[in-house]
């Protein structure tokens, strides 16, 4: 019943603000918590519509906050796992059942010991026991409420870890949500256009980064990157979207430019630097 007692925990939760963490649990099914339901619309689907992203994931960022500086019930004793790359080989089966665009991420994966072994060592990091957290702070699990407020749902991954992780995977699902529609169509002028559309969609994550991390910092009175582990966790988080992604589609442009900023933030976190500038 762990998660029964994470969710109504979360349920007791504010932000700085005074707005709600979570929503209340209205009853038990299974051994699951059924939350109260949440009329408004996930954070993926505004962001993929260009409404108020920077106010949206400043929000997000604050709920964060208030969960990593909650103290946390006494049901909460496990570490989290937070979703990560496939570093280790899978098992045959597995591998029959991924699409091409997947086995070729993994292949580049697995021949590239140097990525690997930075990849693991940010896994076994950002699951050491530090604060509380949600274990699976995507922007899909943040259903936005008035007024203009993000919760957050699925309580199921909480546990133990790094506040760097839940911060990576927001900000890397919110880069995976701004890069949609950024393909150019075909024609004369297209590769210049995606070129611009897509270097729009970094400013606008970058904005957006930056907003997320100074409402953090603000509402957690900490700073969210003390030993360094965000940039190369978001790393972490952008391979995890190329690889999701890439079940449904080609190694398209947008698997592509996942797939190389992740990586890049991985071989050299320096990198950040020129996102979170207050680092």
């Amino acid at each position: 019943m762990k998660e029964v007692a994470v969710a109504n925990w979360a349920a007791a939760l504010h932000t700085a603000d005074g707005h709600p963490v979570s929503p209340r649990v209205v009853g038990i099914r299974s051994g699951r918590p059924s939350l109260e339901q949440v009329p408004g619309p996930r954070l993926d689907t505004r962001l993929q519509g260009g409404e108020e992203a920077v106010h949206l994931v400043g929000a997000a960022a604050r709920t964060l906050a208030a969960v990593h500086t909650a103290t946390p019930p006494a049901a909460l004793h496990d570490t989290v796992t937070f979703e990560h790359p496939l570093w280790d080989p899978v098992p045959l089966e597995t591998h029959l059942g991924l699409s091409t665009a997947q086995r070729r991420i993994l292949g580049e994966l697995h021949t590239d010991e140097d990525l690997r072994s930075r990849g693991r060592l940010i896994r076994d990091r950002v699951q050491r026991r530090s604060v509380p957290c949600h274990g699976d702070a995507r922007t899909a699990n943040f259903c936005v409420v008035a007024p203009r407020t993000p919760v957050l749902i699925d309580w199921e991954t909480a546990g133990w870890g790094s506040p760097a992780g839940d911060l990576a995977a927001l900000c890397g699902s919110l880069f995976a949500d701004l890069l949609v529609g950024t393909a150019a169509p075909a024609g004369t002028g297209s590769r210049a256009s995606s070129r611009a559309s897509l270097a729009a969609a970094v400013e606008r994550w970058t904005a957006s980064v930056r907003a997320a991390l100074a409402e953090y910092r603000h509402a957690a009175g900490a700073c969210p990157d003390a030993e360094g582990l965000l940039g190369p966790a978001v790393g972490c988080a952008l391979l995890v979207r190329a690889f999701v992604r890439a079940a449904y589609t080609t190694y398209d442009r947008q698997v592509a430019c996942l797939y190389e900023i992740g990586a890049s933030l991985l071989r050299a976190p320096e990198r950040w630097r020129t996102i979170d500038v207050q680092r």
